[in-house]
C-alpha cells in the first residue's frame, strides 16, 4: 500500500468516513467526516448544552441583577485600596519601632553590645 490507499486505510482505521466521490488516482481534496461531526448530533448537542448552561446560570440568580462591569471594577478598587492600607499600616508599624529603637539608643537608655565568640580568651 502506498499513497492514497494507505491514507484511506489509516482513516478507515480511525473511524473516519471518506467521501466516495473522491478519486483514488488523483490528489483531489478529500472531505473527511469524523464520527462526532454529524451535523444533526452537533446541533442537538449545541441546543442541549445551551439549555443546560442557561438553566445553570439562572438557577442561583433568580431575583438577582446580572453582573455589572462597573460594579466589578468598583469592588476591585475597594479591595485594592483596603489591602494597600493594611500593607501601609504594617510598614508604618515597622517604621515606628525602628524610630523608637534609635531614639532610645541616642538617649543612652539602651546599648548594643556585640557578643564575644565562644572561646574568645586565649
Amino acid at each position: 500500500m502506498h499513497g492514497v490507499a494507505m491514507h484511506r486505510y489509516i482513516l478507515a482505521a480511525l473511524g473516519c468516513q471518506i467521501n466516495a466521490a473522491a478519486s483514488t488516482s488523483s490528489f483531489a481534496p478529500v472531505r473527511l467526516r469524523l464520527p462526532y461531526q454529524d451535523q444533526e448530533q452537533e446541533a442537538a448537542m449545541s441546543t442541549t448544552a445551551h439549555k443546560v448552561a442557561t438553566q445553570a446560570a439562572t438557577a442561583g440568580a433568580r431575583g438577582r441583577r446580572p453582573p455589572s462591569v462597573l460594579r466589578e471594577i468598583a469592588y476591585g478598587m475597594g479591595l485594592g485600596i483596603f489591602a494597600g492600607y493594611l500593607w501601609k499600616l504594617h510598614h508604618w508599624s515597622n517604621q515606628r519601632r525602628a524610630r523608637e529603637f534609635y531614639s532610645l539608643l541616642d538617649q543612652g537608655k539602651i546599648t548594643v553590645v556585640a557578643a564575644e565568640p565562644p572561646g574568645g580568651d586565649d
